[in-house]
């Protein structure tokens, strides 16, 4: 069974212009069709713990799609419970979001990925939380770099 669909993609695109980040929106408004089987619910993933730490809490769990049998998310975790790392797959490479963290809970770095390959900002932290680099990255390859 089909339903009718309307979406609004919106794109943003970043570039380096004299040593800022600027950010520029592009919408483009699609109609089509969303068939049942596919878009129209988000499908489970099944959670699996595949490395413990010493004490039997998780180290490495991983999310993976029942359909594909995939792994489509990852997180792990320090000894504490807190994240180390949390990210996302998409055809066994690293797609979208990856946020790393200090011992203490504090977010790291935040990196975007395309097909495994870094596209966009990148943000580092120190440990307590202030931001101290971007770097900007298109398609893997480095393109500028701002220090705070």
């Amino acid at each position: 069974m089909a339903e009718p669909l309307a979406c609004m993609l919106i794109f943003t695109r970043t570039y380096l212009i004299e040593n800022t980040f600027v950010r520029s929106k592009v919408f483009f408004v699609l109609w089509g069709l969303l068939i049942a089987s596919g878009l129209s619910a988000q499908e489970k993933l099944e959670r699996h713990v595949v490395q413990k730490h010493k004490d039997g809490s998780p180290y490495v769990v991983v999310f993976i799609s029942p359909t594909s049998g995939e792994i489509e998310k990852e997180e792990v975790y320090f000894p504490s419970g807190k994240p180390e790392w949390i990210g996302y797959y998409k055809g066994k490479k690293e797609h979208g979001k990856w946020t790393y963290y200090w011992p203490n809970g504090n977010i790291k770095s935040e990196e975007t990925y395309n097909r495994g390959r870094e596209d966009g900002i990148s943000t580092d932290y120190d440990e307590s939380g202030r931001k101290v680099k971007e770097t900007l990255y298109r398609k893997g390859t480095e393109i500028g770099t701002k220090v705070y």
